[in-house]
C-alpha cells in the first residue's frame, strides 16, 4: 500500500458483495479493502466487482496467470484457498494439474457438505471452473465440484452489474480501463432479466429447485461425533 504503486489488481466475491442479506444486492463501497486501497491513492482494477471465475479468466487471459497466480502455494500454504485458487485457474493452463494434485496429496479436497465452511466457499466459481474443465484431470476436487453444474449455470453469477461502477463513483480512467477489458474478454452486464433471478435467488430453495433430494441428502451437514473425530 506504500510503494507507491498506481494500480492494484484486486478481486471482489460476487456472491458477498450481492447477496450478504439473502436476497437484494449491495454494492462494495463499505468494503474496508476498497477503502484502504482509495485512502492510499491506489484504485482497484479491472477485477474488482466481478466473480472468482471471472477474475480467473481475466488473468488467464491477460497471460499473467503465472505471475499473478503462481503455484498458489507460495501466497497461501498449503490449504483450500489455495486449493480453490488452483482449482479457478485449471481450466485455462494445464500446469495446476500438477498444483491440485501437490495440495491434494496433503489431505485437502474440496466437497461441500458444510454450507459455510472453507470447502464450500464460492461453489459458483469453482463448480464453473470444473465444468470447464475440459482437458483429463485426476483432481478429486473438480470430480466432485462437476455434481454442482446447476451452480455454475446461474445466468448473473458471471457478469457484472452495471449499476456498481457508477456507486463506487471512479474516475473515467479507471472505468475505462475496466470497461476495455470487460468488452475485450467478452464479460457481459446483467441485463434487467439477470437482475431480477440475482435479486430473487435464495442457496435453500436453489438447491431443491435443481437437484434430487437423494443429492441434497448426500451433502448435508455430517453428524456432530463424526465431526469432532475429524477435528480430533
Amino acid at each position: 500500500m506504500i510503494r507507491g504503486d498506481e494500480f492494484c489488481l484486486t478481486g471482489s466475491i460476487l456472491e458477498s458483495q450481492y447477496l450478504r442479506d439473502g436476497h437484494g444486492y449491495n454494492n462494495s463501497t463499505g468494503n474496508l479493502w476498497i477503502k484502504m486501497l482509495k485512502m492510499s491513492g491506489v484504485e482497484a482494477l479491472p477485477l474488482s466487482c466481478h466473480s472468482e471465475y471471472t477474475n480467473a479468466y481475466i488473468v488467464a487471459k491477460s497471460g499473467n496467470a503465472r505471475l499473478i497466480a503462481g503455484n498458489c502455494t507460495d501466497e497461501w500454504g498449503f490449504g483450500y484457498k489455495a486449493l480453490r485458487k488452483a482449482v479457478l485457474m485449471r481450466p485455462f493452463d494445464d500446469y495446476y494439474e500438477e498444483v491440485l494434485k501437490i495440495i491434494e496429496d496433503k489431505g485437502f479436497v474440496i466437497s461441500p457438505k458444510f454450507k459455510f465452511s472453507q470447502p464450500a466457499k464460492m461453489l459458483t466459481s469453482t463448480s464453473k471452473s470444473a465444468v470447464s474443465t475440459l482437458t483429463k484431470t485426476t483432481s478429486q476436487s473438480i470430480q466432485n465440484l462437476k455434481d454442482f453444474e446447476p451452480h455454475s449455470l446461474l445466468p448473473w453469477a458471471f457478469k457484472y452489474h452495471p449499476d456498481n461502477f457508477v456507486l463506487l463513483d471512479w474516475p473515467e480512467t479507471i472505468l475505462n480501463t475496466i470497461h476495455n477489458s470487460q468488452r475485450n474478454f467478452g464479460i457481459r452486464p446483467m441485463d434487467e432479466d439477470d437482475i431480477v433471478v440475482l435479486k430473487s435467488y435464495g442457496h435453500e430453495q436453489f438447491l431443491l429447485d435443481n437437484y434430487s433430494d437423494d443429492f441434497i441428502s448426500s451433502t448435508k451437514v455430517i453428524s456432530h461425533t463424526h465431526l469432532l473425530k475429524m477435528i480430533n
